[in-house]
């Protein structure tokens, strides 16, 4: 937004949960669901023109991703681990788009599971 005058000294903006800021360009730290929303920008210049100007604010929620299996198995034997919660799935053991995996570890091992929704939100969960 540019004000006729070129200096703006001025800076407001308004949000939901109660947020406002003074300073040009505000962070919001650890983004929770009830931040998402309206937020307005009013600016004013030396002159004491304003203007404003409003976004909204998509916050997208994490996927609770879980993992389901047998977490006692006896060496040379198989145990499938299934995630769920989310869209594709990328385990620690390099297998990629399969909700679940077939394992057969020699040693106690930990796996991990991040699984992204198509929002592009990802989150993860561990089994060892």
């Amino acid at each position: 937004m540019i004000l006729n005058s070129g200096s703006q000294t001025g800076y407001l903006w308004i949000g939901p949960s109660s947020f406002s800021s003074s300073i040009q360009n505000p962070t919001l730290a650890n983004v929770g669901l009830n931040q998402g929303g309206i937020y307005t920008l009013s600016v004013t210049d030396n002159n004491n023109c304003s203007s404003s100007a409003s976004l909204q604010v998509i916050v997208n929620p994490l996927p609770i991703v879980s993992i389901l299996g047998n977490q006692t198995i006896c060496v040379g034997q198989n145990a499938t681990l299934t995630a769920s919660g989310a869209v594709t799935y990328y385990w620690s053991s390099g297998n990629t788009n399969n909700s679940f995996i077939i394992v057969s570890p020699n040693i106690n091992t930990n796996y991990t599971v991040t699984g992204t929704l198509n929002t592009g939100c990802s989150n993860s969960a561990n089994i060892s």
